[in-house]
C-alpha cells in the first residue's frame, strides 16, 4: 500500500469513527398534546450550555439520556419549567456546583416538576433529601434501576409525593421506617423485585390517604398480620406472584369493608383451614390454585367447602399441613 493509499485509509476509518461517535445534542419533538425536549450523550457539566432554555421552557417533559456526568450543576435546569423530568440511562457522580452550600440542580423545577422518573441505569440518586425544595412534586418512578435501597432517607422527600414505584429493581437494604413519614401517599408500588419482606413499620401510620398497596412479582413469603391497619381508604391489594403460602383474616378484612380488591393468584397456597374465611369474601377478588396439600392441587379456593378445607387439617393429609396443629385438635 502506497503512502497515499494509507492516507486515504486512514481518513476513511476517521470518518467512519466520526459518524459512529456520540456527540451531545439537545432537541425538541412535539407530540399531539405534549411536548418533549431530548438531552443525549452528554459527558460534562458544560454540555448543558447547549440547552436552548426557551425551547426548553415550552416543552412540559424533560428527557436527559444516555449521559454520564461526573457533575450535574446546579443550573442544569435553570430557566426551564418542565413538569415531568426523566432520566434514561444516565449516572451521575456529584449534584450541584463545586462550592459550599451548592444549589441542588433539581431546585429550578421547584415551582413546576410533578413527576419524576429514572429508568434502566445502575441507580438513582444518593439522597433523596436533593429533592427536598419541590414543593409540586407528585410522583416518583423507578422503572429498571438495578440497584434500590429501601432507606429510611426516603423520608426526606417533599410531603407533596403522592405516587412511589419501583419496578424491576434489586433491593440491596431495607430500613423499617421506610417510608413511614410520607402522610400523604395514596400509592405505593413495589414490583419485580427480590424483596423478601414487608412490614407494617414501612408504611406510614396512620396511611390517610393510601389507597393503593401493590407488591406484585416480589419474593415475599407472607404478610403481617397489620398490613393493613390504619389505612382507612385503601381500595387495592395486588400480592399475586409471590411465595405466600397463607394469609390473616385481619390483613384482608379491611378491603373487604371498603369494598376494594385483593390479588392473590400466583402465590403456592396452602389450602386449609386458616383460609376458611375466603369463602365469605368476595367472588369477584383475584384468587389462586391451591398449591397444597396434594389432594387440593389446581383447585380455586373458591370451588371448595368449609368441611373440604378444614377436613384437610385433620385427615389423612396431615403430612401436607403447615399449621402446627396435632389431629386432635378442631
Amino acid at each position: 500500500m502506497s503512502a497515499d493509499q494509507r492516507l486515504l485509509a486512514a481518513q476513511v476509518i476517521a470518518f467512519l469513527l466520526n459518524l459512529t461517535t456520540a456527540h451531545p445534542a439537545c432537541y425538541p419533538r412535539k407530540a399531539t398534546h405534549n411536548c418533549y425536549y431530548f438531552c443525549e450523550d452528554f459527558t460534562s457539566a458544560q454540555d448543558f450550555a447547549m440547552i436552548d432554555r426557551y425551547d426548553a421552557r415550552n416543552c412540559k417533559n424533560f428527557v436527559l439520556k444516555d449521559s454520564s456526568l461526573d457533575r450535574l450543576p446546579s443550573n442544569a435546569f435553570a430557566g426551564t419549567s418542565a413538569s415531568t423530568l426523566h432520566f434514561s440511562n444516565v449516572t451521575v457522580d456529584a449534584y450541584g456546583d463545586q462550592q459550599e452550600n451548592a444549589s441542588s440542580p433539581f431546585d429550578a423545577l421547584k415551582d413546576s416538576l410533578r413527576k419524576l422518573i429514572f429508568s434502566d441505569q445502575p441507580r438513582a440518586l444518593d439522597s433523596w433529601s436533593l429533592l427536598r425544595g419541590l414543593d409540586m412534586l407528585e410522583t416518583l418512578l423507578l422503572l429498571n434501576v438495578r440497584e434500590v435501597n429501601l432507606t429510611a432517607d426516603f423520608n426526606t422527600l417533599p410531603q407533596s409525593v403522592k405516587e412511589i414505584q419501583i419496578l424491576g429493581a434489586h433491593v440491596d437494604r431495607v430500613d423499617q421506617d421506610w417510608l413511614a413519614k410520607l402522610y400523604g401517599l395514596n400509592a405505593v408500588m413495589v414490583k419485580e423485585t427480590n424483596l423478601g419482606s414487608i412490614s407494617r413499620s414501612m408504611l406510614p401510620r396512620p396511611a390517610p390517604s393510601l389507597m393503593i398497596v401493590d407488591l406484585a412479582d416480589n419474593s415475599l413469603t407472607s404478610l403481617p398480620e397489620d398490613l393493613t391497619i390504619d389505612m382507612p381508604v385503601l381500595r387495592e391489594l395486588d400480592v399475586g406472584y409471590n411465595k405466600i403460602t397463607t394469609l390473616q383474616e385481619s390483613t384482608l378484612a379491611p378491603l373487604k369493608r371498603n369494598r376494594g380488591f385483593v390479588r392473590m393468584t400466583g402465590n403456592p397456597m396452602t389450602c386449609d383451614c386458616r383460609l376458611a374465611f375466603l369463602l365469605t369474601y368476595p367472588k369477584r377478588w383475584n384468587y389462586y390454585l391451591c398449591a397444597n396439600p396434594l389432594s387440593l392441587v389446581t383447585r380455586s379456593i373458591q370451588s371448595l367447602t368449609e368441611a373440604e378445607l378444614c377436613g384437610e387439617v385433620s385427615g389423612p393429609g396431615l403430612s401436607d399441613d403447615v399449621t402446627g396443629l396435632s389431629s386432635s385438635e378442631p
